[in-house]
């Protein structure tokens, strides 16, 4: 379970500004406000982010309590599976809109591993070898940049990551 303290760093994090405000500059790794079309939730725990190269599904999940800051919550090499899940759902309890994004949408989209599976062990890895690591940056300040606009958030985003994400 998340422990009180990780909330209490999301939400320093979040008063010391979000990477929602991002440079309107198209080299770099975002885009302005008002870049992107409006996003909509495409069911109850699932959401299409349409980035600059292609729409990624991320899994998201919303606090009890709107209007709230947001928190993305990146993956390791399984992919957004039941653990990822879990930790979105307790930032959720702890009152933060909660977005996991598929990152290895290019080469595998929605896969969902097992940490407990050798095999799976396996595929993650490689999907992580050979995973762009600059399109990872531009999908997430892409989701950022859309999480942050979405009805219920207050514009604040934090970044969490975990293991290759982190």
């Amino acid at each position: 379970m998340i422990k009180g303290s990780l909330a209490r760093r999301v939400a320093a994090m979040l008063k010391k500004g979000s990477p929602s405000r991002a440079s309107a500059d198209p080299d770099d790794i975002g885009g302005g406000p008002g870049e992107y079309p409006p996003r909509r939730i495409t069911m109850n725990d699932r959401i299409a982010i349409e980035g600059r190269n292609g729409t990624l599904g991320a899994y998201i999940v919303q606090p009890k309590v709107l209007p709230a800051p947001a928190v993305l919550v990146l993956h390791e090499v399984f992919e957004v599976n039941a653990d990822i899940r879990k930790h979105c759902d307790e930032l959720a309890e702890q009152g933060f809109i909660a977005v996991a994004p598929d990152l290895f949408w290019r080469q595998e989209p929605g896969v969902d591993l097992s940490v407990t599976s050798e095999p799976d062990w396996q595929q993650g890895l490689r999907l992580n070898q050979a995973y762009d690591r600059d399109a990872r940056a531009r999908d997430v300040k892409d989701t950022a940049n859309v999480v942050a606009k979405l009805p219920g958030c207050i514009g604040k985003v934090a970044v969490l990551g975990y293991a290759s994400a982190g």
